[in-house]
């Protein structure tokens, strides 16, 4: 039996979808209507999307100021 990525719980779906690099999740809702409607309506992803890019950037910042960064 074929699990497809539109059936899995909204919940799960919200988890996957936060690892994905924000370039590709960009293009994803090309893909069908369902993440279409998933991805645009998600404010909460968006959200989750946004403060884990501003903490990478926020701590990549810190080192090289501090010249630790190789």
């Amino acid at each position: 039996m074929a699990c497809y990525l539109t059936q899995l719980p909204s919940e799960i779906l919200h988890n996957i979808l936060a690892y994905v690099e924000p370039k590709d999740l960009s293009v994803l809702p090309q893909t069908c209507q369902y993440l279409n409607a998933f991805i645009k309506d998600n404010s909460a992803l968006h959200r989750e999307i946004y403060y884990k890019i501003l903490v990478k950037e926020t701590v990549v910042a810190y080192f090289v100021a501090w010249g630790r960064m190789g």
